[in-house]
Formats: structure tokens, C-alpha cells, sequence
């Protein structure tokens, strides 16, 4: 089940490396959530998944405004590996869903 809490290290841009955590939740194939990051929470705004794919997009918020992404990445075992592109370059997102121990 794709569905849970995982906690991520995100690396890239220069201003991470960053540890937080990713929220799923899932209807079907279609995934809703968010990202806490610098004590934020960072909804993101559509996500698919199909078998061990998965798709995000959405807006980090930064000091002077918000830098969208478009992720793809893959979820399996309870191990979630993601690259966000963004229009600054690329966001790695790894980590590993709770309770997965």
C-alpha cells in the first residue's frame, strides 16, 4: 500500500540537503499529500501512481515566491526514490515510509 508517512532527505539546489517527511494518501491511482519541510507544511497539488511509479507536481514555496515541479519517481518495499524538476534544476527526494522497518 502506497498510502502512509515516509521520511525523505531531500538533496539539491544548493539550499537543501533536508530532512522532512511525505504524507500519501490514495483513492484508486490518483494521490493527495504534502510535504513538511522547514517546519512547513507543502501541499502538493496532483500525483499519480501505477504499480511502482509515481507522479507528483506541484509549488515549494520560497522567499520570493514559489518554484514549481513535476516529480517522477518510483515507490517500492516501502522505499520512495523521486527527482523534481524544476525551472532551477533538480530536487532528489529518497526515503522510506514508516513502520517499514
Amino acid at each position: 500500500m502506497i498510502a502512509g508517512v515516509y521520511d525523505v532527505k531531500v538533496t539539491g539546489l544548493g539550499f537543501f540537503p533536508k530532512t522532512g517527511t511525505l504524507s500519501i494518501r490514495s483513492v484508486d491511482q490518483q494521490l493527495s499529500g504534502s510535504f513538511t519541510l522547514f517546519h512547513k507544511e507543502i501541499p502538493f497539488n496532483y500525483g499519480t501512481f501505477l504499480g511502482e511509479n509515481i507522479e507528483l507536481e506541484g509549488d515549494l514555496p520560497l522567499s520570493v515566491g514559489k518554484l514549481a515541479y513535476m516529480g517522477k519517481g518510483t515507490m517500492k518495499d516501502g522505499v520512495i526514490d523521486l527527482e523534481l524538476e524544476t525551472e532551477k534544476g533538480r530536487i532528489r527526494v529518497t526515503g522510506k515510509k514508516r513502520g517499514n522497518e
